[in-house]
């Protein structure tokens, strides 16, 4: 055939990490382990570009043929001639599409958030497509949701594909100059100003800029990172669609935007001056370039007369918001299940082995376990609170990915960290949820690089920080101690990168020393640069469970060690008053637990645990203490009470 597309199926199976047989390639399928089967990929001339895809995990066939094409290197799909019929058996194994969800904006309002007002996202025909609202909080700051209308008078959640803000205005008006904000609220200023202006709902451009194409763009950057990342994605999109220029507003204020910039007394005029005297940028025809982020230079001298920031904690001095924290602990240990239980309590509002977590949505990314041993954990947390599982409603999202290749992080043969699909993904849900909190569990499976490697884990570090100062959020990276690390007792895990990196540490250990309990842990503050470390919260494991071991709730394991310690001490006792062998409560040489503890017949308890002992038997009076000898010169020793014969 004229039309027929021929490929070689070794190459596409070595660019899809598969195995071939004849012209049929078996593949990892996106997100999944490289021993993944689950893509199929026929090569047939005949057939659209040259293959046929077929998922069997449910994938979308269309991802799928983009995923192929991109991995393969071949070319973007062109409608250039008749698409081919094609098989249809896997029609039925597309995962059915999820039944469209009511708006509710209960998950806000129910913890502090007050609606200020909405932003309509209008058609060029004049249709509201959704519309974005904006709540705020006291304390914790703005937030924003979306919803598009049902057809019937109400709402649907989320917004469907973006267009572009005040899109009527734009196309009324072909010949003046587009202002591109980074919010709503911005856009509105501009216009009522006189100006153009438009954005993109939360940074997703659309598709269809044709209402830009040949347009002078001025993009306006908020004052702090995400304004500028926001700014510079901007003007990659529109680049050699419309002549782009950067503009930037002096004085302005750090985390300030166009609309402080008018309150601060300029005016319309002067913003017109600086897009006067700014140069547009070269078009570079939409394709991808590096854009250089201008650096965030700042005069601390600005700084006078301001309102010092306070820091803010998701756990007090413990767990930092806007960065990342590294919680590591032995194997087996429960590290895992204390991020969960703190996670379940921040969505809660509730106390957790007697801390506090500011209350938020949660995102769990779970690598090490199934999402049936979360079923079971979670039980158990929510049965420790008297909740249900309905009480976390939307606000806990829990991604298990036991079964997958969970790296989000690779190494390119420079050496320099690169993103996974998988940490694309994520990062556009987090976009999309804005948790207050997200625990990653663990690293040895979300990171790819070498432990060692100070550089790559440095990098990696850093592009979770990024996404904790973008969204607002703290993020908690759970870890596996090397075995210096245990032996040590520093707990750190490969390069001292890990440490270095990140801006606070917790350890979780088990209770050590004479009489430890074996359902006991200490989490200790190894490293905080916000605040003291060193401090050390004792806990104990019960019913599924950590809870403060403070000595407010029975404690069955320690009752039975304690009984046993008991037993041993009055044993010995005994027999070292029948052997004339006199012991006394006091410090010395004849310090009845030193004594005992160094006895054949102690059964494994050691000194500490038989003071403690007897401790109790004095209190108790099973033991007593009895004075012997002339006045001049009395002495004491230890008895069982239950020996007391008089006098010798």
């Amino acid at each position: 055939m004229s039309n027929a597309v021929h490929l070689n199926p070794p190459t596409i199976a070595a660019a899809l990490g598969g195995k071939v047989r004849g012209n049929q390639i078996a593949a990892p399928a996106p997100g999944h382990s490289r021993k993944d089967r689950s893509l199929s990929v026929l090569i047939d001339p005949d057939a659209p570009e040259g293959f046929l895809v077929n998922g069997h995990a449910g994938e979308d066939p269309i991802m799928l043929r983009e995923y192929v094409r991109t991995r393969a290197g071949l070319p973007a799909w062109q409608p250039d001639r008749p698409a081919q019929p094609g098989p249809t058996s896997h029609l039925r194994l597309v995962k059915p599409a999820e039944p469209t969800k009511r708006f509710s904006d209960h998950h806000l309002t129910s913890r502090g958030y007050k609606f200020i007002t909405g932003y309509e996202y209008v058609s060029a025909d004049g249709e509201v497509v959704f519309e974005v609202l904006r709540y705020h909080h006291d304390t914790e700051g703005k937030t924003f949701i979306q919803r598009r209308p049902d057809g019937n008078g109400g709402w649907f959640a989320g917004r469907g594909e973006p267009i572009l803000y005040r899109l009527p205005d734009i196309l009324a008006n072909s010949t003046d100059p587009i202002f591109i904000a980074e919010g709503e609220k911005d856009c509105d200023r501009l216009a009522s100003l006189g100006f153009l202006a438009t954005t993109a709902p939360q940074g997703s451009w659309p598709d269809d800029l044709s209402a830009l194409a040949g347009r002078k763009v001025y993009v306006l950057a908020d004052n702090d990172v995400p304004g500028e990342r926001k700014a510079a994605a901007a003007v990659e999109r529109l680049q050699g669609i419309a002549t782009v220029t950067r503009v930037e507003m002096p004085g302005l204020p750090d985390k300030g935007d166009v609309s402080d910039w008018f309150d601060a007394g300029n005016a319309a005029e002067q913003l017109v001056a600086l897009c006067q005297d700014a140069s547009p940028l070269p078009a570079n025809d939409n394709i991808a370039s590096v854009v250089t982020d201008t650096l965030p230079f700042v005069y601390p001298s600005k700084w006078q007369g301001q309102a010092v920031p306070p820091r803010r904690w998701l756990i007090d001095k413990l767990v930092p918001m806007r960065t990342v924290t590294l919680l590591s602990g032995d194997g087996g240990l429960g590290k895992s299940l204390f991020a969960l239980q703190a996670s379940v309590a921040a969505v809660l509002g509730k106390e957790v082995a007697g801390l506090e977590p500011s209350q938020g949505r949660v995102l769990y990314v779970g690598a090490e376990d199934e999402v049936d041993e979360f079923h079971r954990r979670i039980h158990d947390v929510l049965a420790e609170h008297g909740a249900a599982y309905e009480d976390l409603g939307d606000d806990f999202l829990l991604l298990p990915l036991a079964d997958r290749d969970a790296t989000l992080a690779m190494p390119e043969k420079s050496g320099k960290m690169s993103q996974t699909p998988l940490f694309h993904s994520l990062r556009a849900r987090i976009s999309e949820f804005r948790p207050k909190l997200i625990v990653l569990d663990t690293s040895a499976d979300l990171y790819g690089g070498n432990e060692i490697d100070r550089s790559q884990v440095r990098q990696f570090v850093a592009m979770l920080r990024s996404i904790a100062i973008e969204y607002d959020c703290a993020i908690v990276l759970l870890s596996h101690p090397s075995v210096a690390g245990m032996q040590s007792g520093s707990g750190t895990s490969g390069s001292t990168a890990w440490n270095n990196s990140v801006r606070a540490r917790l350890y979780l250990t088990a209770e050590s020393g004479d009489g430890a309990d074996p359902d006991g842990r200490v989490l200790t503050n190894m490293k905080s640069n916000y605040g003291a470390k060193g401090d050390a919260i004792k806990l104990r494991w019960d019913q599924g469970v950590f809870v403060l071991n403070d000595g407010s709730r029975p404690n069955p394991a320690r009752r039975l060690m304690e009984k046993k310690a008991d037993g041993v001490f009055l044993a010995l006792l005994s027999k070292f008053n029948r052997q004339g062998n006199n012991v006394s409560h006091v410090s010395g040489t004849n310090y009845a637990p030193a004594k005992m503890a160094a006895h054949a017949d102690r059964a494994g308890v050691g000194k500490k645990a038989l003071a403690e002992a007897m401790s109790r038997l004095l209190d108790a009076e099973t033991i007593k203490i009895v004075e012997e000898g002339p006045k001049s010169k009395p002495r004491k020793r230890l008895i069982v009470s239950a020996e007391d014969y008089g006098a010798k």
